[in-house]
C-alpha cells in the first residue's frame, strides 16, 4: 500500500526563536556576570568601623600659611653692666630681683695696685700742672715789670721835659751854665729813647706770651681732663646702675674677683615687653622685619611684629624680636613666660581647605578617602594639596568645599579601594 501524499516527514526547523533568543541572551548574561567578577576581583575592600576613623569636612574659608613657635616674654630693654676694672668684691649694696634708681651704687670692688697707679699719676700730672702753672705766672710777672719799667721811664721823660723846657728860657737869658743844661737836656733824650726801647720789648713780650699762654692753657686743661678721668676711674671700682629698672641679675659674690670687661649685672625697664622667638633655620629666608604673629593670653589675642632677626643659627634654630602692636604689653605677663606664637609666612587668601590629619604621613597628600554616607562606602581619590598651616591644607584641585574625607591614619589602607563602613 502506497504511502499517503499527506504523511510526508516534515523537515525539523534547527533555528526557532527560543533557540535564538538562548544563545544571544546567555552568552551576552555570561559575559556581564565574567566581567562583574574580574571587577569585583581587581577591586579591594576592606571593612571598617565607624567609630575607629576620623571624617571631617571639606570647607571653603580663609587660608594663611603660618607657623607655631616658641615665644618668651622679655623686656624690650636690657642694659648689660660690665666691670670697667678688674678687682675683688669688696661691697654688695643690691641683689637680684630690687628696683634701682639710675646711679644706685650695686658692689664695690677693691684693686690696691689699681689705686697706687692712679695716685702716682695723679701726683705726677698734679706736678706739671704745677710746673706750667708756675711758668705761666713768670710770664706773667715780667710783663708786669716791663709795664712797670715802662711806666717810671715815662714819668722821668715828663720831669725831664718840664726842667728842660725851662732851662731853655734860662739857657737864652744865660741865667744858667751850659754844662748844667746839656745835661738835663742829655738826660731827657735819653729816657725818650729808652722809653722806644722798652715799649719794643713790651711788643715782643707780648707776642711771645701770647703764644706761651695758648700751649700753657690747654696743656694745663688736658691734664686736668686727666685728672677728672683718674678720678671716674677710681669711681669705676664702685659699680653703679647706669638706668633706673630692676636689677635682674647680679653675678657676683662677696670675696670673688672680677676681670675687667666681665658681665655682673643686668637691668631690666619693665614698662614694656618684647617677645624673644626662636624659629627652625628651614624658614630662615621667608623671615623678616615687619611679618607680624599672635598668641593668646588671658582669653584675649595679641599682635606682634618682627623688629629684629638674629640671622646666626644655633642648633638648627635662630631668633627674632618680636614687639606689641602699639607698644601695649598684656596687663599681668611677666618676664621669662612662654608664649605660643603663630607666625604669618603668607597674605590670607580665600581656598578650598582640609584639616590637618595624620592620613597624611601615607598619602603625602596625592589621595584620600572620600565618603558617600548614603552608600556607606569611602573610596580613593587622587586630589593635590598646596600650602599648609598647623590647622589646614589648602586644597589645589580633587576636593569640593561639603565633601566628607578620613582624615585619621592610613597606616593599614595602603592597597584598599574602598573602606566599608560599619
Amino acid at each position: 500500500m502506497e504511502a499517503n501524499a499527506m504523511d510526508r516527514a516534515i523537515p525539523k526547523k534547527k533555528w526557532t526563536v527560543k533557540k535564538i533568543l538562548l544563545w544571544v541572551v546567555l552568552p551576552t548574561t555570561l559575559i556581564a556576570l565574567v566581567a562583574m567578577v574580574i571587577n569585583r576581583a581587581g577591586e579591594s575592600r576592606l571593612n571598617v568601623e565607624k567609630e575607629k576613623i576620623t571624617v571631617t569636612n571639606v570647607t571653603e574659608g580663609v587660608f594663611q600659611e603660618f607657623i607655631s613657635v616658641s615665644g618668651t616674654i622679655a623686656p624690650i630693654k636690657t642694659v648689660f653692666i660690665d666691670a670697667s676694672d678688674g678687682g675683688k668684691v669688696e661691697e654688695l649694696y643690691k641683689e637680684g630681683g630690687e628696683m634701682v634708681e639710675k646711679g644706685s651704687p650695686i658692689l664695690r670692688l677693691a684693686n690696691a695696685n689699681l689705686q697706687l697707679s692712679y695716685m702716682n699719676q695723679e701726683t705726677a700730672i698734679m706736678e706739671q700742672i704745677n710746673n706750667l702753672s708756675s711758668t705761666r705766672i713768670t710770664i706773667e710777672e715780667q710783663s708786669i715789670r716791663f709795664l712797670e719799667e715802662l711806666n717810671e721811664v715815662e714819668y722821668q721823660i715828663l720831669n725831664l721835659g718840664r726842667q728842660h723846657k725851662i732851662n731853655q728860657q734860662l739857657y737864652k737869658q744865660k741865667m744858667i751854665a751850659t754844662q748844667e743844661y746839656n745835661q738835663i737836656k742829655d738826660e731827657y733824650e735819653f729816657q725818650k729813647r729808652r722809653k722806644k726801647i722798652i715799649q719794643q720789648k713790651l711788643q715782643t713780650n707780648g707776642r711771645l706770651r701770647n703764644v706761651q699762654l695758648a700751649q700753657i692753657d690747654p696743656s694745663i686743661q688736658l691734664m686736668q681732663r686727666n685728672l677728672e678721668m683718674i678720678h671716674k676711674n677710681q669711681e669705676n671700682l664702685t659699680i653703679k646702675a647706669p638706668i633706673a629698672g630692676q636689677l635682674s641679675t647680679v653675678q657676683a659674690e662677696l670675696g670673688q674677683t672680677i676681670q675687667a670687661g666681665e658681665n655682673i649685672a643686668q637691668i631690666d625697664i619693665l614698662d614694656s615687653y618684647k617677645v624673644r622667638v626662636r624659629i627652625d633655620e628651614y624658614h630662615i629666608s621667608r623671615i623678616e622685619i615687619g611679618q607680624q604673629g599672635t598668641f593668646d593670653f588671658s582669653g584675649k589675642t595679641y599682635t606682634i611684629i618682627i623688629k629684629k632677626v638674629y640671622p646666626e643659627v644655633t642648633n638648627g634654630t635662630f631668633a627674632v624680636d618680636m614687639e606689641f602692636e602699639n607698644k601695649k604689653s598684656p596687663e599681668g605677663i611677666k618676664r621669662g613666660q612662654s608664649v605660643q606664637v603663630r607666625l604669618a609666612l603668607s597674605a590670607k587668601t580665600k581656598a578650598v581647605l582640609l584639616p590637618r590629619g595624620s592620613f597624611y604621613q601615607e598619602t603625602g597628600g596625592n589621595w584620600i578617602y572620600v565618603v558617600d554616607e548614603e552608600a556607606g562606602i569611602a573610596y580613593r581619590r587622587k586630589i593635590k594639596l598646596g600650602r599648609q598651616n598647623p590647622q589646614y591644607y589648602e586644597v589645589i584641585d580633587g576636593l569640593q568645599p561639603g565633601e566628607k574625607v578620613v582624615t585619621s591614619n592610613y597606616e593599614t589602607y595602603d592597597r584598599i579601594d574602598k573602606l566599608i563602613l560599619k
